[in-house]
């Protein structure tokens, strides 16, 4: 799934709920213990709550590929993928919940009581030409969202009691927090269904999420979805010809950007495709070796994966590294780089020193 995609799911989450069915959810203690499950159809929760489930579900979907949200596959189809396809197709007459509970509460790290929601929703696809597929149709996309959400036990608060016209102490509450951990199943992409794939969201400081669920589903995360950021660079460096360096960065900055636009608008996919890639190195100036290298670190790199055309990340401030320099320079500055060569032939980055420029503690 890409970053288009999901923000057309986080709009079924609305007050309303009208793209979801059904909700089921398991509260487990610090402990692993089940404490309590329930089931509800949508149209029987009271608007208040509604409202607030989907508050949790769009929290699912919020973020960026490469970044918070990422793609895994199964290695395998288990019974964990098994269990969430019966889900997806029999809705609250599934058997197989306990299933995806028992995986969850064996793996999830948690030290604190959590609950484990799923809700069921079926999407209605917006096609090429703006129309829009109707919910009963074979082709519309049925989904589930499974989250796991912290429940904290607040302290016991002072309450105005309207009976006696006082502040009296009143009992803990438990309350449940952003989803820690969370995914879309089945995934889906331009080619439709994949059943053997999730789209996972981590949250705040669920820096486990690979491992969690790779040892409760059997997933890890393909390449080209969770790093496309760091991978894209790692080809574009590989085709940097002696030529300017820093003008070939800034074209292909450029074609990004363009690219982003046409995504924005809707014009193309966020799929940044191996021929996209290689037209964008050739146009910012790359030569023939500059290219043999770039399809040589493609192949290892990436292989038969597609990039994430919004997960490249625009540069806030320039950062320059080596060995023994680390140099951060404001973007809208790059236009004062030059690389030149020395006296004795050495290349190097110049900086022009402005009026001002601190050194060391002493203005230069």
């Amino acid at each position: 799934m890409d970053n288009t995609f999901a923000k057309e799911l986080k709009k079924d989450c609305t007050k309303d709920a009208s793209a979801f069915t059904w909700l089921r959810g398991c509260y487990v203690d610090s402990s692993k213990n089940m404490v309590a499950t329930f089931s509800k159809k949508i149209y029987e929760l009271a608007p208040e709550d509604c409202e607030k489930y989907m508050d949790l579900l769009k929290t699912c979907l919020t973020g960026k590929v490469g970044k918070n949200l990422m793609n895994m596959v199964a290695s395998e189809k288990g019974t964990e993928m098994d269990a969430l396809e019966s889900i997806r197709e029999e809705g609250l007459d599934s058997k197989r919940f306990e299933d995806i509970y028992d995986s969850i509460i064996r793996f999830y790290p948690a030290e604190d009581n959590y609950l484990i929601l799923a809700a069921g929703a079926l999407h209605d696809i917006e096609q090429k030409d703006g129309s829009h597929m109707h919910m009963d149709s074979e082709e519309s996309y049925s989904y589930i969202v499974v989250c796991i959400c912290p429940v904290k036990e607040n302290k016991p608060l002072l309450i105005y009691t309207k009976e006696k016209k006082d502040f009296l102490s009143g009992k803990a509450l438990r309350c449940i927090g952003k989803p820690k951990v969370s995914f879309v199943y089945p995934n889906y992409d331009s080619d439709g269904y994949m059943t053997d794939s999730l789209f996972v969201r981590a949250g705040s400081g669920a820096d486990f999420t690979e491992e969690f669920m790779s040892d409760a589903f059997g997933c890890g995360i393909t390449n080209a979805a969770q790093k496309s950021d760091d991978l894209f660079k790692k080809v574009i460096s590989a085709a940097i010809t002696d030529n300017d360096k820093t003008e070939y960065i800034k074209k292909v900055e450029e074609s990004i950007d363009s690219l982003k636009d046409e995504v924005k608008r809707g014009e193309s996919t966020d799929e940044l495709r191996r021929d996209l890639l290689l037209d964008i190195v050739k146009k910012a100036g790359a030569d023939d070796k500059g290219l043999k290298r770039f399809e040589e670190a493609y192949e290892e790199e990436i292989g038969e994966q597609n990039l994430s055309v919004t997960a490249i990340e625009p540069a806030k401030n320039i950062s320059i590294r080596s060995e023994n320099v680390s140099i951060s320079i404001k973007a809208d500055y790059k236009e004062q780089l030059t690389i030149a060569n020395d006296e004795a032939g050495n290349e190097c980055i110049m900086i022009r020193i402005e009026p001002g420029t601190i050194f060391n503690g002493y203005e230069i």
